[in-house]
């Protein structure tokens, strides 16, 4: 994960890569924060990550 923040009450983490359309979290990160979520940030909605 690139970036990690905390809302309201959960983990979100965000991984960045600009060209990729696909990806896949990391198992180690699913069994350390089971109830998280994960999003891929890449250059088509780069936009709506930097507005958040």
């Amino acid at each position: 994960m690139d970036y990690l923040e905390e809302v309201e009450g959960r983990l979100v983490g965000f991984e960045c890569k600009w060209g990729a359309e696909k990806w896949q979290v990391p198992s180690a990160f699913t069994r350390a924060y089971p109830n998280s979520e994960s999003t891929l940030v890449n250059r088509k909605n780069y936009l709506e990550f930097l507005a958040l």
